[in-house]
């Protein structure tokens, strides 16, 4: 028995040891891709997450903090200026194609600082996004997508950094270049056909109240008409791309 209470620190120290390692290991189920696997995949229930409040916590130290299980499937961030980590682990079991592309479901994300491992999970490439503000197609909304590599029987750490002034909601999905392309094209179907309504409605009753209908309830509903078709392009950042090239002055 004095053995015993002899070892006990020895054995505290072990039991410290082995939660501080474990607080730090990745804990979250991985993002498994297998040959039966049909894109696109849902990943946000698969993230971790960490609240960095100084939103100065260098990348290189990132992998130290104590990231927790998001444990749905969506992103809810506050307003503030704190900086959001979300940790993801990927793994490809046997599919044959190793292209893959990672979206952000959400057209106002101001910034995103991508970070994927290697196959040895050591080293690390980054790729930023800045809230867009030029656009080949312009009443059409922009998701951020960030394309990597992921061989067959490999696995990756991918970390990004959200920076954002504004509460944010958002999902995560994996596609192929396929599914992309696919999901892609028929978001401009729906989008282009929901503008199409829109621009009408605006110029209908644009004309109506000056040049047809001259009653002031008539011409007050056509300004609350447009105020609402400015409000929603706002919210899928189509205004503000015209307006400026300033990413800053964009978000806002």
């Amino acid at each position: 028995m004095p053995y015993v209470m002899k070892l006990k620190p020895l054995f505290t120290f072990i039991g410290i040891f082995i939660a501080l390692i474990n607080n730090n290991a990745y804990t979250q189920s991985p993002v498994v891709i297998s040959s039966q696997t049909k894109a696109p995949v849902q990943a946000t229930t698969h993230l971790e997450i960490f609240r960095d409040p100084t939103a100065s916590i260098p990348f290189e130290e990132i992998h130290k903090q104590n990231f927790k299980p998001l444990g749905r499937d969506y992103l809810l961030l506050p307003y503030t200026n704190d900086a959001h980590w979300v940790r993801l682990k990927i793994e490809n079991t046997n599919a044959t194609n190793k292209d893959w592309v990672l979206q952000w479901l959400n057209p106002l994300a101001e910034r995103l600082d991508f970070y994927i491992s290697d196959s040895t999970q050591q080293q690390f490439t980054h790729t930023e996004y800045q809230l867009i503000t030029r656009k080949e197609k312009k009443l059409l909304e922009f998701e951020p997508a960030f394309p990597f590599e992921l061989a067959p029987h490999t696995s990756k750490i991918i970390y990004i950094k959200v920076l954002s002034h504004r509460g944010t909601y958002a999902t995560i999905s994996i596609h192929s270049p396929e599914s992309l392309t696919k999901k892609t094209l028929n978001a401009y179907t729906e989008q282009s056909f929901t503008n199409g309504l829109l621009v009408f409605r605006f110029l209908l009753v644009i004309i109506l109240a000056i040049f047809i209908i001259k009653l002031p309830i008539f011409r007050i509903y056509s300004l609350h008409t447009v105020f609402k078709t400015l409000v929603y392009w706002g919210l899928m950042n189509v205004t503000g791309p015209l307006f400026t090239a300033n990413p800053d002055i964009a978000k806002k």
